[in-house]
């Protein structure tokens, strides 16, 4: 027999709920894990609601806060946030026991600055299957929501090759689909073009639009979504044909490694669909921590090339989202946390300083980055029926743009986490 529900009433100064629409002030009626209603105290649907608690539900004031839905983050490799270390320096160093203690630490570090979902796109080997197993058993505890692709797809020695899953070919491509699936991937990750991996090249395509379209069909057969990462046009092309649901950094490198819009291609992006997550989050963070490096010690000529190249990619990254906006294409946000976590704030800004409104910006990060995952029926909003996952900020974000950062709690299926 299930526990009897635990409800909880919420007041707040305001509450956005993540689609669009803000409460001055705001009311949140919890039973267990899940949201009863959410608006303003005498919305009808509010006041019902509240009228069918029982006497000894728990109530809290939280003066002067904003309530927003919990923050999901479509791109995090929960076993790196390793700072500037190469991928080869560790995968080199660094052992599975250690990377599964990382990951754990990194999961709750998100869970407590306001991201109750992550989907995690690349890990060595089971790890992130494993770290799952432990936090559903309740061996880790305090962890977000975790939709996994487990190990990504990706030619011989292309990037992130030592993850352990490299194909060639339509039927080795299907195989890997079927294994991952089997192992409970419930995404599937491809490595469309080369990346951040030694010996791979960004602007290439590592998988024909065949083999693509092996790993959407197979993918889709089981009721599993496709996301690639595709940084080169060639390969964004491939997987466009190929008909995926999602394209992480989308940068539209040339043959000469600069970025260069194909905008009839980015139109058919907006065309059928597909979403986007620009990624700037973790160039910015790149920028950021090359940048505090050199006020400590000059710059490597190698650290000082890799700088400048972030910042190239940062600023066209910026002036392509402006543009995909304009397109209308579907923005989702994610972190892509291979150097640090705690920090999906800086996506919300970044997206503000392309243009985006306060809702629009937040609508990347919670509703709209949860349709892009198939989980819109439980998660991304602040509606009756879904999760019990909320945010309550210091401040509102619709007049402070930093408010992402003051985090005063966070609610995890109804549990409150700090």
């Amino acid at each position: 027999m299930n526990p009897p529900a635990l409800f909880t009433l919420i007041d707040v100064h305001s509450l956005h709920d993540g689609v669009g629409t803000v409460h001055r002030p705001g009311r949140l009626v919890l039973a267990g894990d899940r949201i009863l209603a959410a608006g303003h105290p005498l919305d009808d649907s509010v006041v019902r609601a509240e009228a069918a608690l029982p006497p000894d539900v728990t109530r809290v004031t939280y003066r002067g806060a904003t309530a927003i839905p919990g923050l999901v983050d479509t791109h995090v490799h929960l076993v790196l946030g390793t700072g500037l270390r190469t991928y080869e320096q560790v995968m080199a160093e660094d052992r599975d026991e250690l990377m599964l203690l990382r990951a754990a630490e990194n999961a709750r570090t998100h869970l407590r600055s306001g991201v109750t979902t992550v989907r995690d796109l690349g890990a060595r080997g089971r790890l992130t299957f494993h770290l799952r197993e432990a936090a559903t058993q309740g061996i880790v505890t305090r962890m977000p929501s975790m939709v996994l692709c487990g190990r990504p797809i990706t030619a011989p020695r292309g990037h992130f090759w030592f993850c352990g899953e490299e194909a060639e070919g339509p039927s080795a491509v299907r195989e890997s689909v079927r294994r991952l699936a089997s192992e409970g991937a419930d995404v599937i990750k491809v490595m469309a073009t080369g990346g951040g991996t030694a010996g791979t090249d960004r602007s290439l395509a590592y998988f024909s639009e065949q083999e693509l379209a092996a790993a959407v069909d197979e993918a889709h057969a089981r009721a599993l979504r496709v996301v690639v990462h595709a940084q080169g046009t060639p390969g964004i092309r491939n997987a466009v044909a190929a008909g995926v649901d999602a394209i992480e950094h989308c940068d539209f490198l040339g043959p000469d490694g600069r970025p260069s819009l194909d905008e009839h291609l980015a139109s058919e992006i907006a065309a059928r669909g597909i979403f986007v997550d620009p990624t700037l989050h973790v160039l910015r963070i790149s920028v950021d921590l090359l940048t505090e490096l050199s006020s400590t010690r000059p710059l490597t000529a190698d650290e000082r090339q890799r700088l400048d190249s972030f910042k190239v990619r940062y600023e066209a990254g910026m002036a392509s989202v402006r543009r995909f906006r304009e397109l209308g294409i579907h923005l989702v946000g994610g972190t892509d946390a291979i150097r640090r976590f705690g920090d999906y704030h800086l996506t919300y800004e970044t997206f503000r300083d392309c243009g985006l409104s306060t809702e629009d910006a937040l609508a990347t990060m919670t509703s709209v980055a949860a349709d892009a995952m198939g989980i819109d029926d439980v998660a991304g909003r602040l509606a009756p029926g879904l999760y019990a996952d909320v945010v309550i900020l210091d401040s509102d974000p619709a007049v402070d743009d930093l408010a992402l950062r003051r985090v005063r709690q966070v609610y995890r299926r109804g549990v409150a986490v700090l």
